[in-house]
């Protein structure tokens, strides 16, 4: 059967049935298990949200036919389910939304919201803005179809700091969770493909290892953040070429980072070691299975309700978020659904939208400020001081600038690094009697690349933060944000983005990835070492200095050609 993907109109016409939310109608599918003649049969039913408001629960076909004599074609076909499947949404459930019964967007989300926290233990200055992005999340897992790109999460912290404790509740709450003790590349996409749902990935560490099926994990994860990115593979004794659906929400828990391409597509969350005489330690998850349950059965009846028929909307809602790029994908679907309790709820999220508005606002400005590393700040600099004298530098001369200003980075550096690293910011060495200098670069490309990347410009010997150049003059620089300084990361021989010292503008090793605020003049802190992991990077306790993050640079930079 061959069909067109898309009416005139652009809404889909081809979907996957395990949750799917279009204009005409919202539905997913659900096993059921019948007895027949002393034997039980499964098959797949649908739960549909007509746009009348009308629920329906039929039997999952090919296609099913719209109202305005259309049709609506399912892909991929799901085989049957097994007899020991069963339905995360309880009959009960099932029959209480057929009758009419409505949920309360408002009422479900403070539940799920209360339900994280009755598990969770965070430091209270971060506790709301944490619970709240994971209940924001887990909602969004049940409508997800509707945006064109949806943010992981990861959540990161030292050894026993409730990773794990996340993944058991999250694995509870959100929509069709999927996991494995041992993840691997055909189990992930023939997975994502035949079942949708939501992966929970834990120990998500061997990512950064350098063997075939790690890159061929994390290479399925870099496509299934937006929809309509497929992964392809060879099938068959013909090696037919095929595509696999693995578009969904992501969660992944590391001790270490994430490769920064992946990183990129993720809200981190930091996590911390409860108190010993906390209580929310010795709660067992899986002691009150019948919370649990209702929980899903609210979730379900909002999914193919109130929360489904909005869906469409609120994931084209741009009033909901100010930010840009890839910020704007990360955190768009967060607030539209943090917008939607609030406005639904009249005032009972309690100003949701606000509080992660300004959390998500902390988040990227810190991940902002850490992403350039000190090296190419350095360089840069260098190329600016010359510059501004009217030179054209060759990258002998900006190497023995930086050589001149931090001889411990830089002592094993080359004149090919150097035109390596200044290349990632467009600025190319041209080659003219047979040596090449820095000849086309201008002070207004600098102040522009300056003002992108945050960085401080001001010139070698000048206090640091004094200035900064930005569209050609020289301008106080942003006030310092208050941050940690961490050990760089020497996994793999890689670099981690370093992030800005406690002093301002100067630059010590750090890692990407801040979640929240820190407290001004306190670095190191129980909170930014296990945050400063969140994107790559390690912390030894006691050894956060300036000087260990040098040395530690110097030793990875000792790979650069």
């Amino acid at each position: 059967m061959t069909v067109e993907s898309k009416e005139s109109n652009g809404i889909p016409r081809v979907v996957r049935p395990d949750l799917f939310i279009t204009p005409d109608v919202v539905g997913l599918s659900v096993p059921s298990s019948i007895a027949d003649g002393g034997r039980l049969t499964s098959k797949w039913k649908l739960a549909l949200q007509w746009k009348d408001g009308k629920p329906e629960m039929r039997d999952l076909e090919e296609s099913l036919p719209l109202p305005n004599g259309g049709w609506l074609y399912f892909d991929p076909m799901p085989p049957a389910p097994s007899p020991k499947d069963v339905a995360a949404w309880s009959v009960e459930g099932q029959q209480q939304w057929l009758s009419g019964a409505s949920v309360d967007p408002a009422e479900v989300f403070a539940k799920v919201d209360r339900a994280i926290g009755d598990y969770i233990d965070l430091p209270p200055e971060h506790e709301r803005e944490t619970i709240g992005t994971l209940a924001s999340w887990v909602v969004l897992s049940y409508v997800y179809p509707a945006w064109p790109a949806v943010p992981y999460l990861f959540v990161t912290g030292p050894l026993g700091s409730g990773k794990t404790r996340v993944f058991e509740i999250l694995r509870e709450l959100v929509y069709r969770p999927l996991s494995s003790s041992s993840v691997t590349a055909p189990w992930l996409f023939r997975t994502l493909h035949g079942k949708g749902g939501t992966l929970l990935f834990d120990e998500a560490e061997r990512l950064r290892d350098s063997d075939p099926e790690a890159r061929n994990i994390n290479t399925i994860l870099l496509a299934g953040y937006k929809r309509g990115q497929r992964a392809t593979r060879l099938v068959g004794d013909a090696f037919e070429s095929k595509e696999f659906d693995v578009f969904g929400l992501k969660a992944l828990a590391a001790i270490n980072g994430l490769p920064p391409a992946l990183a990129s597509r993720t809200i981190p969350l930091a996590m911390f070691r409860a108190d010993r005489t906390s209580p929310k330690a010795r709660r067992r998850v899986d002691a009150e299975p019948a919370r649990w349950a209702d929980l899903r059965d609210d979730l379900h009846a909002l999914a193919v309700g109130p929360l489904g028929q909005a869906a469409i909307g609120l994931a084209a809602r741009e009033d909901v978020c100010n930010f840009g790029n890839r910020d704007y994908e990360l955190w768009q679907p967060i607030l539209a659904v943090a917008k939607f309790i609030d406005e639904i709820g009249k005032g009972r999220g309690g100003g949701l939208h606000g509080v992660l508005t300004a959390y998500a606002s902390q988040v990227i400005s810190d991940s902002e400020d850490e992403q350039t590393p000190e090296a190419d700040e350095i360089l840069l600099r260098a190329l600016d001081s010359r510059i501004g004298q009217g030179q054209s530098p060759k990258p002998k001369e900006i190497l023995e600038d930086a050589l001149g200003k931090e001889p411990q980075l830089f002592q094993r550096w080359s004149e090919r690094g150097i035109s390596e690293h200044l290349k990632r910011y467009g600025i190319r060495a041209r080659k003219s009697n047979g040596e090449r200098r820095y000849r086309d670069v201008s002070a207004e490309t600098l102040a522009k690349i300056a003002k992108r990347y945050r960085m401080d410009l001001s010139p070698f010997g000048a206090p640091e933060g004094e200035g900064q150049m930005r569209d050609g003059k020289n301008e106080p620089a942003p006030s310092p944000l208050p941050t940690l300084t961490v050990q760089a990361d020497l996994h793999n021989g890689t670099r981690s983005p370093a992030k800005r010292s406690q002093t301002g503008h100067g630059r010590s090793a750090g890692t990407k990835g801040v979640v929240g605020s820190v407290d001004k003049g306190r670095p190191a802190t129980r909170r930014g070492r296990a945050i400063g992991r969140a994107r790559g990077g390690t912390v030894a306790p006691g050894r956060e200095t300036a000087e260990t993050g040098r040395k530690a640079r110097n030793a990875m930079n000792g790979a650069i050609p």
